[in-house]
């Protein structure tokens, strides 16, 4: 078996970015914790970078925000990522098909809905471009935590970055409501949504219209409304229209 998937460095060089840009320190102690910051600030707020999924720093978010600290989640959606390959004599580079959308984060936050919309809690959604590296080896093999469905004849060495494309923030309700696009009707049925985000995102992106309904609800941003037909119908809640646009 072979060493799991390694993203050391694209994870170290946003640590060191954000450590840089907000003057703290990395891989710090939480003090009176178990837990090590990736960047630790000097009024004891955090920054962690998470390259897979938001929800397993559930307890450490909760511990931090509970004693009155803020959170910053950065979350890196590869929109373009190249593969190259090594067999010790030579090396291949391909662009690979497959690219993350503004949508994929949500299957990560499922797990910390509850707390989405806290004015402590900030995801940073942070569209980068990058190198995903891999040797090659003589047979098929496995990984070391057996992730593989199908062996493959090469394992991963880890991703490097390669540029920084732009961010989306994450912070209030308002800014969850913004998964709902522009041209979704104001009270909407799933079908609706789903075409709405297909239009302006792409099918890739359309299929996370169901979560993208589940996490609304459960964070309270949008209620369910009488059915048209079998359909549920959808609306922003009431209690919060105030505060969002016109079209809501």
């Amino acid at each position: 078996m072979i060493n799991t998937y390694n993203e050391s460095d694209l994870h170290n060089k946003l640590k060191t970015i954000y450590a840089l840009e907000w003057d703290g320190e990395t891989e710090k102690r939480i003090p009176g914790t178990k837990w090590i910051a990736d960047v630790l600030l000097p009024n004891g707020d955090a920054i962690e970078i998470q390259t897979g999924n938001v929800s397993a720093l559930k307890e450490k978010i909760n511990h931090l925000i509970s004693n009155g600290k803020k959170v910053k989640v950065v979350r890196p959606i590869i929109v373009e990522k190249i593969i190259e390959t090594t067999d010790g004599e030579k090396t291949s580079r391909k662009k690979s098909p497959k690219k993350e959308t503004i949508y994929s984060i949500l299957r990560g936050l499922t797990g910390i809905a509850d707390i989405l919309g806290d004015e402590r809690l900030e995801i940073v959604a942070l569209s980068v471009k990058c190198t995903e590296h891999r040797e090659r080896t003589e047979e098929n093999v496995q990984l070391e935590n057996r992730s593989r469905r199908h062996l493959k004849n090469w394992i991963p060495l880890g991703k490097s970055l390669d540029s920084i494309e732009g961010k989306r923030i994450f912070k209030t309700k308002k800014d969850y409501a913004s998964f709902i696009p522009s041209s979704t009707p104001k009270r909407f049925t799933h079908k609706e949504l789903h075409e709405s985000i297909s239009e302006e995102h792409g099918k890739k992106s359309a299929e996370w219209s169901r979560l993208v309904i589940w996490l609304l609800l459960k964070m309270g941003v949008i209620e369910e409304k009488e059915k048209r037909g079998r359909e549920k119908q959808y609306e922003i809640a009431e209690d919060l229209r105030g505060v969002f646009n016109s079209r809501f």
